[in-house]
């Protein structure tokens, strides 16, 4: 059965190729939408492509999918999970409806809590039921701006219908072609300005397909150590504050070949890490963007009405593997690129699927595990999607590795 997202993703980059093959089985994936026909048509996006660029033929196996996106879950360090989300996130009812929170890192917890007048001391963090009480007697649009202003985050809770009126279309994938090049005889140079998933997945998959990927961290707002291990595998990692490194700034974007950035829209402009001007100062790169925030809670809500989050984060997932497979597309016909997905194409194309006609089948996960040793400890994780030859799926510490390109160091 042909996948429709699998068709539409090549359609958009212009691939008229045969598609990847997808060995029988499930994912796994919980859900009311068909979160299954997303993620293994986005994976299978990417085995498409890749083949293009490698050569090599990447089978798509369903239970290896659903392994990977509920990937953060199986993460196991010395055999300690690491925690899924902070207290003060969640779905949270307001006066007229609900608000979806994060605050998982300390500076958007810190943000919220302002917003909502709790003591954010770290020494007696709030609590849920604290958050709960004050969220209560906000309405959820007023409360939505107040974080969003704030730099926070925070969304209210819309329905499809409401969801589609706000944003309007927001295409799975858009690419601009930029100019030809010729391809570097060395490993391609891949710039990484990403974090929360969906960017991390892209990264983490072309370093397991054999590129050279470098991590950049501001070392004011340190990564989460469970969200770090998960997306680490095969990069290397630096810790420094680029608005005070002009030069290395200019160096690392003048030298990648690949440029993939995350982070909330215009919090790069000012370092000129900007989409534009990127693709304006590197026709010649693949400049690839995921753009954050989508609303699919009401499709997903519970008994009484109570909203509820897509299964492993599959929205996340889906776009991290599609950018991978868009990148892997310019590389392999050897010519820059503006790509351009989002969390909200992915929320409507979903929504654009229907609700799903069957039942998720469980899956087995157990066999898609391995421990490996690691500066943190002993890890136990999902195995790479594809795991090719002579690539190293090694995890470095995070921030330990120099501002410097693997062939230069």
């Amino acid at each position: 059965m042909t996948n429709p997202v699998l068709t539409s993703l090549m359609a958009a980059v212009g691939d008229e190729g045969p598609a990847a093959s997808v060995s029988p089985g499930t994912t796994g994936l919980d859900s009311r939408s068909r979160s299954e026909d997303l993620a293994v048509g986005s994976v299978g996006f990417c085995a498409t492509e890749a083949w293009r660029w490698l050569g090599t033929d990447l089978t798509v196996d369903p239970g290896r999918v659903g392994a990977n996106f509920r990937s953060l879950g199986h993460l196991r360090l010395d055999g300690a999970a690491f925690p899924s989300f902070a207290p003060l996130s969640g779905f949270f009812e307001a006066r007229d409806g609900w608000v979806r929170t994060h605050a998982d890192y300390d500076w958007h917890r810190a943000r919220l809590a302002a917003v909502l007048g709790l003591d954010a001391d770290e020494r007696r963090p709030p609590t849920k039921e604290n958050a709960a009480a004050a969220i209560r007697s906000w309405r959820a649009h007023e409360l939505e701006d107040a974080v969003t202003a704030a730099g926070g985050i925070a969304a209210r809770v819309r329905t499809a219908a409401e969801f589609g009126a706000v944003v309007g279309p927001a295409p799975l994938l858009t690419v601009e072609r930029g100019v030809t090049r010729a391809v570097p005889s060395r490993r391609i140079r891949v710039l990484d300005l990403t974090r929360v998933i969906a960017g991390p997945v892209t990264t983490r998959t072309l370093a397991a397909l054999g590129m050279d990927v470098l991590r950049i961290d501001p070392p004011q707002l340190p990564e989460m150590p469970g969200a770090y291990l998960d997306s680490a595998a095969g990069k290397r990692s630096v810790t420094v504050d680029l608005a005070g490194e002009p030069e290395l700034t200019r160096r690392l974007v003048e030298e990648a070949d690949v440029i993939v950035t995350g982070y909330r829209p215009g919090a790069l402009d000012h370092l000129g890490l900007g989409a534009d001007d990127l693709h304006c100062r590197r026709p010649d790169a693949v400049v690839a963007t995921i753009q954050a925030a989508c609303g699919i809670a009401d499709l997903e809500a519970g008994a009484g009405g109570i909203p509820g989050a897509l299964s492993a984060q599959a929205l996340d997932h889906s776009c991290g593997y599609l950018l991978a497979g868009a990148i892997l597309h310019a590389l392999a016909c050897g010519r820059g690129a503006r790509i351009t997905t989002s969390l909200t194409g992915a929320g409507l194309a979903l929504l654009a699927l229907g609700p799903t006609t069957s039942l998720a089948l469980a899956a087995d996960d157990a066999v898609h595990l391995e421990t490996v040793e690691t500066p943190a400890g002993r890890l136990t994780r999902v195995r790479s999607m594809w795991e090719v030859d002579g690539v190293s799926s090694a995890v470095t510490a995070c921030g330990s590795s120099a501002a410097v390109w693997a062939d230069e160091g």
